[in-house]
């Protein structure tokens, strides 16, 4: 992990196992997410568990509005999309999460995950969030949770074990594991 700030700018860099690296820059106005999959498989449609592990950790994302060509509801959507798109809504949800429990309010967040592989290599998106350099406590406590079941999301697709009871209340508790970062 590395980060640096330049005149408004914060910035920071972080390698997840073999899975992604993301890379964080906040902007006064809003935050720019680049998230670099590390894998071959870019959509949803390869991780069969997707629907089934969000409703165990974040049941709330499938209420999300989701503007699709489609015109599809995230759950619908959820089943066939790419990775960096299921990840722009889980960070969505954990960061309207955190401020609801700090402001007893909605927020009217917004994100937008756009990318072009004719120019960057395939599983490079980038993710726009209506997130403040003012609030950079709130994105580095949504980026821990979610960065943690986006790990659990994409280790998913091998044959392994639901993950562990202790580690979803966890996540519930608002309470990142500390090996996040």
């Amino acid at each position: 992990m590395s980060n640096s700030r330049r005149g408004d700018n914060f910035a920071l860099k972080c390698f997840f196992d073999d899975l992604f690296v993301i890379n964080i820059k906040q902007r006064r106005t809003h935050t720019e997410i680049t998230l670099q999959l590390l894998t071959d498989d870019v959509l949803t449609e390869k991780l069969p568990q997707v629907s089934s592990l969000l409703e165990q950790f974040i049941p709330q994302i499938f209420e999300h509005n989701c503007f699709n060509g489609a015109q599809l509801s995230f759950a619908q959507e959820v089943k066939n999309t790419e990775i960096g798109h299921l990840f722009e809504h889980v960070l969505l949800e954990y960061i309207s999460q955190i401020k609801f429990t700090r402001e007893k309010k909605q927020t009217g967040l917004k994100g937008e995950t756009y990318w072009d592989w004719n120019s960057e290599p395939r599983g490079t998106f980038h993710i726009v969030l209506s997130l403040s350099r003012e609030e950079s406590d709130v994105l580095l406590e949504a980026l821990g949770k979610g960065v943690h079941l986006l790990k659990i999301i994409l280790n998913s697709q091998t044959a392994q074990p639901a993950p562990k009871k202790e580690l979803i209340d966890t996540l519930k508790r608002n309470k990142p594991p500390l090996n996040v970062f």
